[in-house]
């Protein structure tokens, strides 16, 4: 990643699937700042080391990974926390997908395989990052095509957007 915030400032959202930026310092910075700000990181746990994700969240990042399975046959059980609609869908796969089945202090757990997190949401600044334990063929149909429920909910939220960073009332009285 460039070391100059400014050149993060149009994009609203990351995914973060590899390590190789922990070892880059002035990108971590930058990446972390971004977060801070409003940015929204997407991790995806099952191609990222756990040392990177407290590189990016500090050390109490609330995650411990417990073990790393490969699954075939699973249910995924999504809550949307805006609607309260639940959602559940059966995935039987050929080929096995990786899962890192992790414990967390995070509240806010909108996706569960058999009882295990699959997704987490964690605050960071004024941004989101979200991270998903199971890997990305996981989060579709066995099609390889259409989108599971959870990853229609995940996305909804995902992709809303920077929050608003302008605060108009501490404007108005100049601008008047």
């Amino acid at each position: 990643l460039p070391p100059w915030p400014m050149t993060s400032r149009g994009l609203d959202v990351l995914l973060l699937a590899t390590d190789r930026l922990e070892n880059d310092t002035a990108g971590m910075a930058m990446l972390r700042s971004w977060v801070r700000d409003g940015g929204r990181l997407w991790i995806a746990l099952d191609a990222v080391a756990p040392e990177t994700v407290e590189a990016i969240l500090g050390h109490d990042s609330g995650i411990e990974v417990v073990d790393r399975v490969e699954i075939d046959r699973f249910t995924v059980e999504t809550r949307d926390r805006e609607n309260g609609v639940e959602r559940t869908d059966e995935i039987d796969l050929e080929v096995p997908v990786d899962m890192v089945r992790v414990v967390t202090s995070h509240a806010d757990v909108p996706s569960r395989v058999e009882g295990w997190p699959a997704a987490i949401w964690v605050p960071c600044g004024q941004g989101d990052v979200l991270i998903t334990t199971i890997g990305p063929r996981g989060l579709v149909q066995p099609d390889g095509v259409t989108a599971t429920g959870a990853t229609a909910t995940l996305a909804t939220r995902l992709l809303a957007g920077r929050p608003d960073r302008l605060d108009v009332a501490r404007l108005q009285g100049g601008l008047e």
